[in-house]
């Protein structure tokens, strides 16, 4: 059974641990990339990010053509490796859309950030559960 990781703030997360425990992170993610069945996602700043550029965990754990771009700037990084342009990345980018970098590939998408489905009583419940969610459509 695969299992994801979200870390929101690496560089957060990494001050809580102890000396020794920063020192065996890298081996961590290393480990369980070499297992294939837990995946990590890292949620920071791609300043925070671009701190861990250089270290041999993420030369050899992180796909850097890979990632989900929220807001503006997207040109003006080079933290994630896009193979394309699109016009959409020039622009202003409106709250709720963001952009799906998959193998350098760009998608210009809206996101959803909560929403409602109703049960066989016709109640509304929000969703909490991914296993609830069978497709999302991109916009």
């Amino acid at each position: 059974k695969q299992s994801c990781c979200i870390i929101i703030g690496i560089e957060s997360f990494k001050n809580f641990l102890s000396t020794e425990n920063k020192n065996k992170l890298g081996e961590l993610f290393e480990f369980s990339k070499k297992l294939g069945i837990v995946n990590f996602i890292f949620v920071d700043s791609v300043d925070n990010i671009k701190k861990f550029e250089y270290e041999t965990w993420y030369k050899n754990c992180v796909d850097n053509s890979t990632g989900i771009w929220v807001g503006n700037g997207i040109n003006d990084q080079y933290t994630i490796k896009t193979s394309m342009r699109i016009d959409d990345m020039k622009r202003d980018v409106p709250e709720g859309f963001c952009f799906v970098i998959n193998k350098g590939r760009v998608k210009f998408v809206k996101y959803v950030s909560k929403f409602n489905l109703k049960n066989d009583t016709g109640n509304e419940n929000l969703i909490d559960d991914l296993e609830d969610i069978e497709m999302l459509e991109d916009v």
